[in-house]
């Protein structure tokens, strides 16, 4: 491979790793380590390896090629990464996208459908696996009468009781406290009718 390909390949899969990363850690709902990673991390230490590289290389030579292509995959990374992959535009997505499947996990809720796995925790069918597919399938229920109840779909559990995650209830007590703490700001969001999304 010549080298100047070999160079542009270099940059490209590591940045191409520190996006997937990203993306992965919150999905698989290990938001704790990418606060770590992407928010206590300064942002050019993340991509210190590329950019590490890019300057050898410009001091090493005259503005080629190269360079500028490596450039020009660094910044757009920097930018995919931090101004692209932001919690609210992933959990905006993840909300979209799995909108209908988790409407039909309520409804099996209600029906009393799901597979109880331990105290509040339900399993439910491989078939509405949420997107992306590393999301965990189970679900925390707070049943209270008949169909009155709270729903629970993690995003991130998080450590120390912490938790990130869409809720859904028709529950009047339990909405009176969700209702309660999106009035307050911070992250908490009333996202529709019954459906919130609390950071606790």
């Amino acid at each position: 491979m010549p080298k100047v390909a070999k160079d542009i390949k270099i940059i490209t899969v590591i940045c191409i790793f520190i996006i997937l990363l990203r993306a992965i850690l919150h999905y698989s709902e290990l938001g704790f380590f990418e606060f770590i990673l992407f928010f206590l991390i300064p942002k050019w230490w993340l991509l210190f390896i590329p950019t590490v590289i890019l300057f050898i290389k410009f001091f090493d030579k005259k503005l080629t090629y190269t360079i500028f292509v490596d450039f020009i995959v660094t910044a757009a990374s920097i930018y995919i990464i931090y101004y692209v992959l932001t919690p609210d535009n992933l959990d905006n997505f993840d909300w979209k996208s799995n909108y209908k499947k988790r409407q039909k996990i309520v409804e099996l809720a209600k029906e009393k459908k799901l597979e109880h796995v331990r105290g509040r925790t339900f399993k439910f069918p491989k078939s509405l696996t949420l997107f992306p597919f590393i999301k965990s399938n189970t679900v925390a229920i707070d049943h209270q009468i008949d169909t009155s109840l709270t729903i629970t779909f993690y995003t991130d559990t998080g450590i120390n009781d912490h938790y990130s995650g869409f809720v859904y209830s028709n529950d009047s007590t339990q909405i009176k406290i969700l209702n309660d703490k999106v009035k307050l700001g911070g992250n908490d969001l009333k996202k529709e009718e019954n459906w919130y999304f609390i950071h606790d």
